[in-house]
């Protein structure tokens, strides 16, 4: 059993709630619908209820405004699909009730995915309100208490429902320990993949672990990062580096280079043993593990920072960066023009609406 969460900033209900109804009715399990302390039946009448119990939320910067989360189960050979539908239905309740029992909640099944060859799986996708019902304040779970509804909810559907033979994934031991790790790997497979460019922090851990190669002391690794426009930074039990042109942090255990680190520092306080590289003592175990993250440390072709800025369109003239920042401007206000217009024909619908209950 898988639970994702992915939080929105703009209150884009109307969008989402149009996308779960088109992905389910392809599906034709229309029957199959989770509503929870909404009053409305249609599109209309829910966006509507999202949207006002939106509007009693202070509004801030980054602020969430909905949550957009999706529940999967593999699908299971052992018993029928019907079967599986409705079992998977229940645990969406069971889900919902430990998640968010004051919000409102919006969510329809989807099977377009339950004869894939490689992931057969069934999965509800559902819409929930930021805030409880009629409540100011933001419903807020932590990585903790979230990440213990999803073990909660594994180890109850293991114990529930045995038959539909789910593998063990939040509950499994040390998955906790490599949250970062896969996360950085994930992302930057998905970035990777659309753009045909590597991640910004793909490119950040290269940097490190290139610095690291060749640094002989802390003091050489402080300068080896500064030439390539970083800085390390300690924060409490972490230690990371810190962009010196936008301030932009990033810790070892997210780049995955903190096994190198402590490497190194095993080096600098014990000294290079007698089977290390004498020329570059500790750069092996390094490179090692730059292959077993899927990073290139070599330092062919051209310097860590040339690399890092060209992957980034960081050489561009200023006339050339000032265009292009004058048109991201652009783009920024006409998305913002669209809002506005989109915002007003929403509460033209309300109004019509509200005039037929009439």
């Amino acid at each position: 059993m898988i639970i994702h969460s992915m939080s929105r900033k703009t209150a884009s209900f109307g969008e989402l709630i149009t996308y779960i109804d088109r992905g389910a009715s392809s599906s034709r399990q229309k029957p199959y619908m989770y509503v929870w302390n909404l009053f409305g039946s249609d599109h209309a009448a829910m966006t509507v209820e999202f949207e006002e119990n939106s509007r009693l939320v202070k509004r801030r910067r980054n602020g969430n405004r909905l949550y957009h989360e999706v529940v999967s189960l593999r699908v299971s050979n052992a018993i029928p699909l019907e079967q599986q539908y409705r079992m998977l239905h229940d645990l969406v309740g069971d889900y919902i009730r430990m998640r968010a029992p004051g919000c409102l909640v919006y969510g329809r099944l989807h099977t377009e995915h339950q004869f894939d060859p490689d992931n057969p799986h069934i999965h509800f996708h559902l819409v929930v309100s930021a805030n409880e019902v009629g409540k100011s304040r933001r419903h807020w779970l932590s990585r903790k208490d979230f990440g213990q509804i999803q073990r909660s909810m594994e180890a109850y559907v293991l114990q529930r429902y045995p038959e539909l033979d789910q593998p063990a994934i939040f509950t499994k031991p040390g998955v906790g320990k490599n949250r970062a790790r896969g996360r950085i790997k994930h992302h930057a497979r998905q970035y990777e993949r659309r753009t045909g460019r590597k991640s910004r922090k793909r490119l950040v851990q290269e940097v490190v672990l290139e610095a690291l190669e060749v640094a002989g002391s802390r003091e050489q690794l402080d300068a080896a990062l500064s030439q390539e426009g970083f800085a390390l930074y300690h924060r409490r039990k972490h230690t990371g580096v810190r962009c010196l042109e936008d301030g932009r942090k990033y810790t070892f255990g997210t780049l995955e280079v903190e096994a190198a680190f402590a490497k190194r520092q095993e080096f600098w306080r014990n000294g290079p043993s007698a089977d290390s590289d004498r020329s570059n003592p500790g750069s092996s175990d390094i490179k090692e593990f730059g292959n077993l993250t899927g990073s290139d440390t070599s330092l062919q072709g051209g310097s860590m920072r040339d690399r890092f800025r060209s992957n980034q369109n960081r050489d561009l003239s200023k006339d050339l960066q000032s265009k292009l920042e004058k048109q991201r401007w652009e783009e920024l206000c006409a998305m913002r023009d669209r809002q506005k217009q989109r915002k007003k024909e929403l509460e033209k619908e309300q109004d019509r609406f509200f005039d037929l209950e009439r």
